[in-house]
């Protein structure tokens, strides 16, 4: 394999990883069952952190609350041979200096 192919290949890689795993500072979440409704997901979410021991309440609107910091709700659906997996990602939401 020539140095060009080992290099794209290493960046495709990569991208998918990050891709699935998501960016630093997120909480990644697979769920039992799948929810189109948003507010029934996030309420899942909720119902699922407290079970692992978080303190979380769904705000609304795509936020939940989890130890004082405010997450915004993300779902990813992939593909499988099966029925879709729906992921739950959990990103921070960064607060405006003032």
């Amino acid at each position: 394999m020539s140095g060009g192919m080992l290099i794209i290949s290493l960046v495709i890689i990569f991208a998918v990883y990050w891709v699935v795993k998501g960016p630093r500072g997120t909480i990644r979440l697979d769920l039992d069952d799948r929810y189109t409704n948003q507010k029934e997901h996030g309420l899942a979410v909720q119902e699922e952190l407290t079970k692992r021991g978080k303190e979380a309440t769904y705000l609304g609107k795509s936020e939940i609350e989890i130890d004082g910091e405010t997450y915004f709700l993300q779902e990813q659906t992939w593909p499988s041979y099966g029925p879709p997996v729906q992921h739950t990602l959990l990103k921070k939401v960064k607060k405006n200096k003032q």
